[in-house]
């Protein structure tokens, strides 16, 4: 999820950021909060990066909107 993200970022590439987006998801089902808190807040964090650079590209407010939500969480924890 990381790799694609950083690729994403480096290549400016939307398709890449959501498979990151999707990758960082599936993360998060296997790492459950009550589980591993920590772990789940950092890929909490991971995904918020995700969708504030899909939104820098795409220019869509719902990804913004989802990556703040998205580091509220991960505070939650930290």
């Amino acid at each position: 999820a990381n790799v694609l993200l950083k690729i994403g970022e480096r290549e400016s590439d939307p398709k890449r950021l959501n498979e990151a987006v999707v990758a960082m998801r599936a993360t998060l089902e296997k790492r459950p909060r009550d589980k591993v808190p920590l772990d789940w807040a950092a890929s909490q964090n991971n995904l918020g990066l995700a969708l504030s650079a899909l939104s820098e590209r795409e220019a869509a407010g719902e990804h913004l909107t989802q990556a703040e939500a998205a580091y509220r969480l991960a505070l939650e924890e930290y």
